[in-house]
C-alpha cells in the first residue's frame, strides 16, 4: 500500500519518511480530482507504483505491536478522561488507574 496524506503537511512528512513512500494531497492543491487522475495513473503503471517502494531498498519498516500498545491505551486514556459527555465520565473516573496507573496523560 502506497499512503495516502493529507495533514500534517507534506514538510512535516518529509522529515520522518523515507522520499517517495507517500502521496501527499499538498502536491495536488489538496484537489481531490488532481488527486483522483494521479492515483488512477499510479494503478495502471506499475514502474510508477513501484517507484513508491523504493525505499524499502536502504530501510527496513519495525513494527511490534507491543511498541505501539502502550500509545494507544494511553490515547484512550486521555480521550475517556477528558470528554465533555457524561455518558462515559460517569463510569470510569479515571480510566487509566484501572487499567494500569501508567499513562502518560495523568
Amino acid at each position: 500500500l502506497i499512503p495516502i496524506v493529507i495533514q500534517p503537511n507534506k514538510k512535516n512528512y518529509e522529515m520522518l519518511a523515507p522520499e517517495n513512500s507517500f502521496i501527499h494531497a499538498e502536491d495536488f492543491d489538496f484537489d481531490p480530482q488532481k488527486l483522483g487522475k494521479y492515483l488512477e495513473k499510479v494503478s495502471n503503471n506499475f514502474e510508477l507504483y513501484k517507484s513508491y517502494f523504493r525505499w524499502k531498498i536502504h530501510f527496513k519498516p519495525i513494527y511490534r505491536a507491543e511498541d505501539l500498545e502502550a500509545l494507544r491505551i494511553c490515547e484512550l486514556c486521555f480521550k475517556l478522561n477528558n470528554m465533555k459527555s457524561l455518558k462515559y465520565n460517569s463510569y470510569y473516573s479515571n480510566l487509566s488507574k484501572w487499567f494500569n496507573n501508567q499513562c502518560k496523560y495523568d
